[in-house]
């Protein structure tokens, strides 16, 4: 009779360490490394108008476009973190078609064409980089009467993606 007695009490014991090992199981989290170069640290961004902010004003078909330089600075800790620029802009839906947004790095037209993929293109900035981004907006010369001389309200979103060391 011990002998039952002890091996539903060890049962017991084991299902009570099964179970406390399973809850354990539920509230831990693991991630597979790759081989390479690991990041650490922390990044941020800041995007700055160094004259102020712009006022956008009308566009017309052919005439000067629109533009002006925002200052784009990274700050952070820990130096094996890499980041690439993205700039992008959204209009009023109605113009879209029509309104022509391109962002250098640099001067504007002279600069850096900013891709899609980011800035620099195939490459990374350093933790602590800063760039200064021009950015235009030109209005095609097909543009509706009701577009011609309204004024822009653009919106711009500056973008610091990390990218593996």
């Amino acid at each position: 009779m011990k002998r039952v007695v002890a091996g539903v009490a060890t049962g017991l014991l084991l299902g009570a360490l099964v179970a406390t090992a399973g809850a354990q199981a539920l509230w831990s989290s693991s991630e597979r490394l790759d081989d390479g170069v690991s990041v650490a640290g922390d990044l941020s961004v800041s995007a700055t108008w160094p004259g102020g902010t712009p006022a956008w004003g009308p566009l017309f078909p052919g005439a000067a476009p629109a533009e002006a330089t925002l200052h784009v600075a990274s700050a952070g800790a820990g130096t094996t973190l890499r980041w690439r620029l993205t700039v992008t802009s959204s209009v009023a839906a109605n113009a879209v078609p029509y309104v022509q947004f391109t962002a250098w790095a640099g001067a504007c037209g002279t600069g850096t064409t900013i891709p899609p993929g980011g800035y620099p293109a195939g490459s990374t900035l350093a933790p602590g980089a800063a760039v200064d981004v021009c950015v235009r907006y030109a209005l095609a010369a097909d543009a509706p009467g009701t577009l011609q001389g309204a004024a822009l309200v653009p919106s711009i979103t500056v973008t610091a993606n990390q990218v593996g060391g």
